[in-house]
């Protein structure tokens, strides 16, 4: 076989085997990368486009969603479908008949030494910088996002932005939510232990009072105990 040949035929094997990237980066939707925000552009069945209970064409569809629905879905993708918020929340539907729904962002934190949010030519660090937004900068959404949290922008130029650096109505539910500060959990060890009062053992009765150690000094968390009991008798220690 000529040689020419056979060069010809590892440099085609060799495509076929690298990544698709463009300007706007990986552009496969797959189970990274998927559309989150979009409306149905096309049904699977005469009913309207089927929401399953898994991300397959056999499971069981829990309802149909009419051509031009709107759908936001979370960041979830397998097997070519979306696992969506809105409508029939929990519910899988396929990627490819979806038509992304854009939207937009604002920058809201930066990297340094840059002073600027890296925009990267795929949703990884890992891809090339390719252009930066300042705080603030007004942000292009296309509505694709990737299960680690990267948003596809348009403008100001095409490429991908971490998602936890910038603010966005679009953003998924599961990426959303930040715990606040009253909600964090009270560790244990900001409260003291509970001092327990001395037992006394008794062989007759006797006149006793007793004050919970709140009284004198605030070491018991749930407050103090003023007991009396007369018994008319003397006590005895152990």
């Amino acid at each position: 076989m000529d040689r020419s040949a056979i060069v010809f035929g590892m440099i085609v094997g060799l495509a076929f085997l690298l990544p698709v990237q463009g300007t706007q980066g990986m552009q496969i939707i797959g189970d990274n990368v998927g559309i989150i925000s979009a409306t149905v552009a096309k049904a699977d069945s005469e009913r309207g486009l089927a929401v399953r209970i898994s991300p397959s064409a056999e499971s069981q569809a829990q309802a149909f969603l009419p051509v031009g629905t709107r759908v936001k879905g979370y960041a979830t993708f397998k097997n070519g479908y979306v696992k969506i918020e809105d409508p029939a929340k929990g519910g899988w539907v396929r990627l490819d008949h979806l038509q992304p729904v854009g939207g937009t962002a604002t920058v809201s934190n930066v990297d340094r030494p840059d002073l600027c949010l890296r925009i990267r030519s795929g949703p990884a660090t890992s891809y090339d910088k390719v252009g930066c937004a300042e705080l603030g900068q007004k942000l292009e959404l296309t509505g694709l996002w990737s299960q680690n949290n990267w948003a596809q922008v348009s403008q100001p130029v095409s490429g991908w932005v971490t998602a936890t650096q910038i603010a966005s109505d679009m953003k998924p539910a599961s990426t959303v939510r930040e715990m606040k500060a009253s909600e964090e959990p009270i560790s244990s060890t900001l409260l003291p232990e509970p001092t327990r009062p001395r037992r006394h053992h008794f062989s007759e009765p006797y006149d006793y009072r007793w004050r919970g150690p709140a009284v004198y000094g605030g070491q018991y968390p749930y407050g103090g105990v003023d007991v009396h009991i007369n018994l008319g008798g003397k006590k005895k220690n152990k």
